[in-house]
């Protein structure tokens, strides 16, 4: 596979505009470096300016691809439109040369319309779900990581609203539960037998 074809195209919106820019498209093969190169100001010249100017941002969506489907999607010019914080629900990208591609992924972040009729801690309850239902057949150590990454920058802002924080508990219950149970069915597994029979199978009927 051709090395423009894998990593993570992302979506950063910007919490207050600078100037006509509201968000940010890149692409990478290694997104927790990225983000955290940006986080510093570095890696985009936009990200530099914003940092240096104060502004605050936050990772909100991710598609698998690289810099073609990069280009593709700036191409649309609808960044607004595709993102969650700007547009209820936000616009999918499935067709044309921004649609998926045929490639395995190891994570995908999950991206799901805010309902302003929901508390924060509903909304963020069905966002954890949305997570667990994406990621059907994922192992422990895929969904915590994934987890991991995509809370980063939500666990590294110093203060959080009462609302923001209610949001993060609804979010965080069935991922953490669904990992107890990945983790409870784990250990609770009796040990396979395959090695045993496999033995038997080689040793033949002598």
């Amino acid at each position: 596979m051709n090395s423009t074809d894998s990593g993570t195209v992302y979506l950063i919106h910007l919490d207050t505009p600078y100037k006509h820019a509201r968000h940010y498209l890149g692409w990478t093969t290694n997104l927790d470096a990225r983000l955290h190169a940006h986080r510093t100001g570095h890696g985009a010249r936009l990200m530099e300016v914003i940092t240096a100017a104060g502004i605050t941002w936050r990772l909100v969506r991710t598609w698998p691809g690289g810099r073609d489907r990069e280009r593709a999607i700036k191409n649309r010019h609808e960044a607004p439109r595709l993102c969650p914080e700007c547009s209820a629900p936000p616009r999918p990208v499935r067709t044309g040369r921004a649609g998926p591609l045929a490639i395995p992924t190891h994570y995908i972040v999950a991206v799901v319309a805010q309902q302003p009729q929901l508390s924060p801690y509903e909304r963020g309850l069905r966002m954890g779900e949305q997570f667990i239902a994406e990621r059907a057949g994922w192992t422990v150590g895929q969904l915590a990581a994934c987890y991991e990454y995509v809370t980063g920058p939500f666990r590294d802002k110093p203060h959080h609203t009462a609302a923001e924080q209610d949001w993060f508990r609804g979010y965080t219950e069935p991922i953490t539960r669904r990992i107890t149970q990945l983790r409870t069915d784990q250990t609770s597994r009796p040990p396979s037998s395959d090695g045993a029979r496999g033995d038997r199978a080689a040793g033949g009927t002598g």
